[in-house]
């Protein structure tokens, strides 16, 4: 019904009501109905009719008025509640709005279809579950769980990562942003959650990926102070192999122009006594001249044949040098190019020691070393094993020459026998000793104790180095011990496979 009808529809009731109100006191009042009193009563009707409809009016205008300003809110309100749903529901990130619970904790009191979605749960399996139920065993027992939620409840935002349990059981990382909100008059806690799985996956590939460079970094530092090292000791070493074969070199040409001189010097006299002869012999001098001259001849002759005997002893023992050296040579690249061939032979401890003890006693007895071995009593009751002789005897000489280098005082012994099934060879020096810190430079190749002693000593710093990569080859092994001041025993051990006949005694 339209507003002007509703006016209208006031305005007519009131006109006959007030119509009937007066006929009936105008009846009551002279018992009559009189035409005066109709004017009357339709004025006065008229008038009450014209306040009502005004009244009425005014009323109904702000009636409308208010509906209106009611239904627009009520659109608002529904608009507004569709457009906050829609966000809630179809959020990326999911949300859980979260109510206090006994014990201090908070239960789920709604959350997103992302969020069901997101664990895996329906709604019902959901809502009223306490949040922990959510939250993997790890961080369950967290200490700071009790200390978010108080602060959320302080009214402070929080922000922190968890990890979330889904309803099959696999876990994934969350990043959850939390505060403290009022809906309908009641606290609850607003949750915005975000899955940061790949994040966090792609944060440990960053730190692997760091760690890995670091890695190679510190790998690439260390391989190149190697390198510096290596070409360090390569350098000493040039210098050394430089220093070793022009030595014996040089003596090697020395005395042979000096041999070569006295050769001809021998030469001449010997020229000489032949033609003091051949006049003699004519009739051209006396013989008592003759002899006289013959003998002082001859006596210069046997010194110049000494001094050629001693040279070419010195460059025999300076040829022998240097054959030694290059034979170290050879050795190590054979051995470095794994190119080495062990024989499998009858090898007598005693011939090995006896051996060792007459090349080498000499070399020690010009240092006032004493050079001992045990070669006597192994005659008697010889320990004969199957190996290869000339390594074991290289790997021994090496040994001895080490300890005679390296001593000034006492005596060298070495030792051979059987110990728990194992032939083991020991040589002992009362000589300088090592250090702990130089014990595993001391095999390494073409190092030696310091720089002093490689020119001091001699050598190339291969020998300790060689008698391990021989004594490694036939399969057994080289250790040391040694006392800084008081000497070092080194000690071979190589399986013991016995190299006499089954039948022998």
């Amino acid at each position: 019904m339209k507003f002007w009808q509703i006016v209208l529809l006031s305005v007519l009731a009131s006109e006959i009501l007030t119509g009937l109100v007066v006929v009936a006191m105008d009846l009551l009042l002279h018992g009559v109905v009189t035409w005066d009193f109709m004017v009357t009563g339709a004025v006065a009707a008229f008038i009450v009719s014209l306040i009502i409809a005004v009244v009425l009016t005014s009323a109904l205008r702000r009636l409308v008025e208010q509906e209106a300003v009611l239904r627009k809110a009520e659109n608002d309100r529904d608009e507004n509640r569709e457009r906050y749903k829609q966000i809630f529901q179809q959020a990326a990130d999911y949300i859980l709005i979260l109510e206090s619970a006994e014990g201090g904790s908070f239960v789920i009191a709604e959350a997103s279809d992302s969020a069901f979605e997101k664990h895996g749960y329906t709604r019902d399996e959901m809502l009223g579950k306490p949040i922990t139920f959510l939250v993997s065993e790890k961080f369950k027992t967290d200490s700071q769980v009790r200390e978010r939620f108080e602060l959320i409840r302080s009214g402070r935002a929080v922000k922190f990562e968890t990890e979330h349990v889904r309803k099959d059981g696999s876990i994934f990382n969350a990043e959850v942003a939390a505060r403290m909100i009022t809906i309908n008059g009641k606290s609850c806690v607003f949750t915005v959650e975000r899955d940061i799985t790949d994040r966090k996956e792609l944060e440990k590939r960053q730190l692997e990926l760091l760690s890995a460079v670091e890695h190679a970094l510190a790998q690439a530092r260390t391989e190149r102070n190697n390198a510096v090292a290596a070409n360090k000791v390569m350098s000493g070493f040039i210098a050394n192999i430089s220093h070793e074969l022009n030595t014996p070199l040089t003596s090697v040409l020395g005395y042979s122009h000096l041999a070569i001189g006295m050769d001809e010097e021998i030469s001449k006299n010997l020229r000489e006594i032949i033609g003091i002869s051949q006049n003699t012999l004519s009739g051209a001098g006396t013989h008592g001249a003759a002899l006289d001259k013959i003998a002082g001849i001859a006596q210069s002759a046997g010194r110049i044949a000494e001094e050629s005997a001693r040279c070419d002893a010195l460059v025999k023992e300076q040829g022998q040098r240097l054959h030694m050296l290059l034979s170290d040579l050879v050795d190590l690249s054979v051995l470095e190019a794994g190119r080495a061939k062990v024989e499998k032979l009858a090898v007598s401890t005693h011939l090995l020691l006896d051996s060792l003890e007459r090349g080498h006693g000499k070399l020690a007895a010009e240092k006032n070393l004493a050079l001992r071995s045990n070669a006597g009593d192994l005659l008697r009751d010889d320990l004969v094993f199957l190996g290869d002789a000339k390594k074991m005897g290289r790997v021994l000489e090496h040994l001895v020459e080490n300890a005679i280098k390296y001593s000034g005082r006492g005596d060298i012994r070495v030792t051979a026998g059987k110990e728990n099934g194992n032939v083991v060879f020991r040589v002992r020096d009362e000589g300088m000793g090592i250090s702990h810190d130089e014990r595993d430079k001391i095999f390494e190749t073409f190092r030696q104790l310091d720089g002093s002693s490689t020119r001091a000593q001699g050598g190339l710093g291969l020998g300790l180095s060689l008698a391990r990569k021989l004594t490694s080859v036939m399969g057994g092994s080289l250790g040391m011990t040694s006392e800084v001041g008081k000497g070092s025993e080194f000690t071979v051990s190589i399986p013991y496979e016995s190299g006499l006949p089954d039948n022998a005694v």
